[in-house]
């Protein structure tokens, strides 16, 4: 799949109200084990799964139902990989203020397409890590690909750290426009 420009990525940290330090690559922590949300997701939906089982989406239904592959061992080790992973996270931000990364590792795909491949899974790469680790992140639009294809720019924060979060992406679209443009639907 064609992957995110570079370009537009550059000219949209370029804009940004700050002072940009460019940080050598890093990567996030790798993400805990889904167990402690799977079996808190099937937990909570449990009850309503009995009688309103129709009114859940297949995909949806499939994502509850692996809460019930974990065992209570599955269970401790996922939260004790979160607690570890949360303080990881926590350890970057003693280095940067807000993290910058593009929304997508590539251009948006159909939703068709998405919701059965693996396609769509990659495109959570880069979102999905810092739900998990329970910190404030915001995607706000920064361009489109030469196809026409919107861009995403993600903006994360420490823990608790919504308002600076916040602030920079208003700060970024009181300088741009690329929030009240849209994509072409052709």
């Amino acid at each position: 799949p064609p992957s995110i420009e570079p370009v537009a990525a550059r000219e949209s940290i370029a804009i940004l109200p700050v002072a940009w330090m460019p940080s050598p690559p890093m990567s996030p922590p790798s993400p805990p084990s889904p167990a402690p949300f799977s079996v808190q997701a099937l937990e909570y939906h449990e009850g309503l799964l009995a009688d309103n089982e129709e009114f859940y989406g297949t995909l949806t239904l499939e994502r509850i139902r692996r809460g019930e592959e974990f065992s209570a061992t599955d269970y401790a080790a996922g939260l004790f990989q979160l607690k570890l992973a949360r303080k990881a996270i926590a350890r970057v931000f003693d280095e940067v203020d807000l993290l910058i990364t593009p929304t997508l590792p590539q251009l948006p795909i159909r939703i068709e397409d998405a919701l059965s491949s693996p396609a769509g899974r990659i495109l959570l790469r880069n979102t999905m890590p810092f739900n998990l680790f329970g910190i404030p992140a915001i995607s706000i639009p920064c361009g489109f690909s030469r196809e026409g294809l919107p861009i995403g720019l993600q903006i994360i924060g420490r823990a608790l750290g919504e308002i600076d979060v916040l602030a920079l992406a208003h700060a970024y679209e009181r300088r741009t426009d690329w929030h009240e443009r849209t994509p072409s639907l052709t």
